[in-house]
């Protein structure tokens, strides 16, 4: 078993070498909070849980996006009408 010192000794022995691989010997200084969230960010995959949730889904995916493309042509047509032109056929 480790004890405190042992093991913070061993995390900057670590963090040492991951320094001089990412920075290249320079000296730098990771910051530790950034590394975790890039792990996280690249592994997502792993840590994602999908909570299946019809009514969700179905408002998102389909409820918004017809309303929105619904308000988009009608903001066309008025559009048009306000400057004499004959409306746009969409889809």
């Amino acid at each position: 078993m480790f004890n405190i010192s042992e093991k913070k000794q061993q995390q900057k022995a670590t963090l040492e070498i991951y320094s001089q691989k990412m920075g290249g010997g320079t000296g730098i200084k990771t910051n530790v909070h950034l590394e975790n969230w890039a792990h996280y960010r690249e592994t997502v995959e792993l840590y994602f849980k999908w909570k299946k949730s019809l009514p969700k889904v179905l408002v998102w995916g389909v409820v918004v996006p017809v309303i929105t493309y619904g308000v988009v042509v009608s903001d066309f047509h008025t559009a048009d009408e306000d400057n004499g032109r004959p409306k746009k056929k969409f889809l």
